[in-house]
């Protein structure tokens, strides 16, 4: 199997977010969110813990923060797209918003 290209992840990501459902996580579920992710038990992701089979959720606030290179900004997560693919694989892409 050869490597894919980056213009057919740019092709697959846009018919993605072109099927997504749509959410938003205001900032108190966020919060909420966040807070309960500390003590949350390791579990597996499967189709049935998702909201939608295709989807993209936007949060209020950045919910997880990455450093980045000497010199670059930090990487700040506020955004997941999802899709179940092919034997109940889940594809799953993140967005940063490099303005906050």
């Amino acid at each position: 199997m050869g490597a894919i290209k980056s213009e057919e992840l740019q092709a697959d990501e846009i018919r993605r977010l072109s099927h997504a459902e749509l959410f938003y996580v205001s900032p108190e579920m966020t919060d909420l969110t966040m807070a309960a992710a500390g003590s949350l038990p390791f579990f597996a992701l499967n189709r049935e813990d998702l909201p939608a089979e295709q989807g993209l959720m936007v949060f209020a606030k950045p919910v997880v923060t990455y450093p980045n290179e000497e010199g670059r900004p930090e990487a700040q997560i506020r955004a997941c797209c999802w899709m179940v693919a092919e034997h109940d694989a889940i594809w799953l892409s993140f967005y940063s918003d490099w303005h906050s």
